[in-house]
């Protein structure tokens, strides 16, 4: 494999994101910020919908007129569990709602739409099993809040994608392997395999479909070789299959102090469309110990030739940030604040170029960031 790395320091400005209704209406924020004064922090954005294999497979169908934009977190000072909608995805759109029935949050939740339904997938508040509820229509109640098995347990966030008419659901254990857990149906239980060991020390990750393959990528737990420095992906056309994940490539190795400076602080997500894969991460840079800790919003993509470029901005995160398609083919990225923890959205070309400048879209988060996708 190729791989081109090469960084693009850039001052930006872009648009934030917006949101449309659902439940109980809770809050909407539409204030300009100034990214250099803001360290920035967690949020997993996903991707359209439709099944098309275009996208990140969060869907396959929308003939219940679900709103084009949505994403979700626990609470930045408790661990009820919020998502945001909009209609357009532009700023002042977007409307924040609680999950209710009593469920809570330690990390941050994930959500797909499968077979017009949607689903949200969520470590426990003081459980570490993995839980889920879902959602029939835009206007009904949300049920659920049980089990995806009485085996998934994690610590982490986690991350869910729609591959082969399935959903599947990615968690690190709690012996730092990775599994993913799977139904055809979208009804619990989830059958669990394991596509990558234990001695892999996974960290962060997320699940991705892009065409006929799915892709896991993640960072290391250790620091042995630089681990930290590093992103990793696997792919498989038959994810179902645990001896399928024999492909393994490193995408990216940031520059600097090896202990101090990580490929991906906290957290990456990942969208594809048209065989190429967009991801956004949280890039830590420090030359050695005690220099500041640079920590900053960073942006790749993965060609259909596996060719890797990426660059980084000068808006600030230590959180996972996440990243969604829009209609007009582009891309939202949205981070919370380091400091206020505030959910902020920017708008991005193909190519990563700024369009508009982040605008706080509501919501505010801590650990384990924020999933999002959209749908048209």
């Amino acid at each position: 494999m190729k791989s081109i790395k090469y960084v693009f320091v850039v001052l930006i400005v872009t648009l934030m994101s917006s949101c449309s209704q659902d439940d109980d209406f809770l809050t909407g924020k539409d204030a300009f910020f100034d990214c250099l004064d803001d360290d920035c922090g967690p949020i997993l954005i996903g991707p359209p919908g439709g099944g098309t294999g275009t996208s990140n497979g969060n869907g396959n169908g929308d003939e219940h007129n679900w709103p084009s934009y949505f994403y979700t977190h626990k609470g930045q000072t408790s661990r009820n569990i919020y998502y945001s909608t909009s209609t357009t995805g532009e700023p002042n759109s977007w409307t924040q709602y609680q999950l209710g029935l009593g469920a809570q949050s330690s990390s941050g939740p994930a959500s797909v739409l499968f077979k017009n339904k949607r689903y949200l997938f969520y470590k426990g508040g003081s459980s570490e099993n993995v839980f889920m509820a879902t959602r029939e229509t835009p206007t009904s109640s949300w049920q659920g809040n049980n089990w995806i098995n009485d085996t998934s347990k994690t610590d982490f966030p986690v991350s869910a994608t729609v591959f082969d008419d399935k959903i599947f659901v990615a968690h690190r254990g709690l012996n730092n392997s990775l599994y993913l857990s799977y139904s055809s149906t979208g009804d619990a239980p989830y059958t669990q395999i394991q596509p990558i060991t234990t001695g892999e020390n996974v960290r962060e990750f997320c699940i991705v479909t892009n065409g006929d393959k799915m892709f896991i990528f993640w960072t290391k737990q250790t620091n042995t070789s630089n681990d930290r420095r590093k992103i990793y992906y696997r792919y498989s056309e038959t994810p179902t299959d645990e001896s399928s994940w024999q492909y393994d490539e490193t995408i990216l190795e940031v520059e600097g102090d090896p202990f101090y400076s990580t490929a991906a602080e906290n957290g990456l997500s990942a969208v594809a469309l048209n065989g190429k894969i967009y991801m956004a991460f949280g890039r830590q840079f420090a030359v050695e110990f005690p220099n500041p800790r640079e920590r900053h919003v960073a942006f790749g993509i993965l060609d259909e030739n596996e060719v890797w470029t990426w660059r980084y901005y000068d808006y600030r995160t230590q959180r996972r940030p996440g990243i969604m398609l829009t209609e007009d083919s582009n891309l939202l990225i949205s981070f919370a604040g380091e400091y206020n923890h505030d959910v902020y959205t920017m708008k991005v070309d193909l190519d990563g170029d700024v369009l508009s400048a982040p605008i706080e879209t509501g919501g505010a988060t801590k650990r384990g960031g924020v999933n999002s996708f959209s749908c048209f």
